[in-house]
């Protein structure tokens, strides 16, 4: 698309943010960094997505825990988490 101006684009369709398995660890924790949550919490939930590399990484790093309380306390977070995702 030679010659197209950034400023002809849809803002509205321009709006994507694709989460990074960093910060989507980052509010599983017991206690999330308040940087990353203020952030979070200020962009629209429809902007926000997740790639299937990061759900694959989330769940691999899951599988990859001792059973215990903190695999079970990740699970339930990533259950939470993941529902905010439909589709």
């Amino acid at each position: 698309m030679a010659g197209r101006r950034r400023d002809d684009c849809n803002p509205a369709a321009a709006a994507v943010i694709v989460l990074d398995t960093t910060v989507v660890s980052e509010v599983m924790r017991p206690q999330p960094e308040v940087g990353v949550l203020s952030w979070l919490n200020s962009q629209g939930a429809e902007t926000l997505f997740l790639s299937s590399v990061t759900l694959a990484e989330l769940l691999f790093g899951l599988g990859a825990l001792p059973e215990g309380a903190r695999k079970d306390r990740l699970a339930l977070a990533l259950d939470r988490l993941l529902a905010l995702f439909p589709g």
